[in-house]
């Protein structure tokens, strides 16, 4: 028993010891990078629901076309030097959802950590929602990670877009 808790001990130390950058780059938090960093974001209220998963709106083309959408009732504008980006979220019909932006220099990504917040109902619901960030360079790539959590399980203090109910 001694020997095992030395060895745990001495793995640790080791472990604890490695520089940050002897890991690997596959190394993943939440699935974005380690070097990954917070980018300010807002939410924005518009009644445009658009059909596809993820929407992105660099530039008033983008807007005009978005608005142009069945789905788009109301139309939305783009904003000056932001980016805004619509994620299509689903879980039950007392879910809570969150989004925050992350970015990678590294990588030259930028991450959407779209989280939905189970509620404890067994029907569906979803949402779809939008959030305005400083304006992503056109050759920067905008990935969405999905994380659900359940409601007992959710600590993290993100940014709320949708009511809570």
């Amino acid at each position: 028993m001694r020997t095992s808790s030395s060895f745990r001990l001495a793995l640790f130390a080791c472990l604890a010891a490695a520089p940050a950058a002897a890991q690997p780059d596959s190394l993943l938090l939440r699935g974005v990078p380690v070097d990954a960093v917070n980018v300010p974001g807002r939410g924005i209220m518009t009644r445009c629901r658009h059909i596809e998963s993820t929407v992105v709106v660099r530039t008033p083309e983008d807007a005009a076309r978005i608005s142009a959408h069945v789905w788009c009732a109301g139309g939305i504008e783009s904003l000056p030097d932001s980016t805004l980006i619509g994620v299509r979220m689903g879980g039950d019909c007392h879910a809570r959802y969150r989004l925050k932006v992350m970015k990678s220099d590294h990588e030259r990504r930028y991450y959407v950590i779209a989280t939905v917040i189970y509620g404890g109902c067994r029907a569906g619901g979803s949402a779809y929602l939008w959030i305005a960030v400083p304006s992503i360079p056109p050759d920067w790539d905008i990935v969405v990670r999905p994380r659900r959590v359940d409601r007992r399980d959710y600590t993290d203090d993100e940014l709320v877009l949708a009511p809570e109910r």
